[in-house]
């Protein structure tokens, strides 16, 4: 496959959380159709983070789906992606699996 088709599966994205940034600096790729379970995964594990299960990923104001892939999701292109503890009280109503 030419690389100029190849580039167009690749997604580039920060996780940002209260720990840190992964990357710590710019921003690291994934291919679109990655899980964002995966990229969370991948971030807990350079930042040394435990117990992230109740964590909540936003872009922006919108809550996103960790079991979908970045493009099922609508990440575009050199996203910073939030990541935090799910705020107790208040807000949306969270639905255990």
């Amino acid at each position: 496959m030419p690389e100029h088709h190849q580039h167009e599966h690749k997604i580039e994205v920060k996780v940002v959380t209260t720990a840190g940034n992964f990357p710590e600096s710019g921003f690291k790729e994934f291919n679109r159709h990655e899980k964002l379970e995966t990229v969370l995964k991948e971030a807990a594990e350079h930042l040394k983070l435990h117990n992230t299960e109740t964590w909540i990923a936003r872009l922006g104001d919108r809550q996103l789906n960790p079991a979908l892939s970045l493009e099922a999701n609508q990440i575009p292109d050199k996203s910073k992606i939030s990541w935090a503890p799910s705020e107790p009280g208040g807000g949306e109503l969270c639905i255990p699996r």
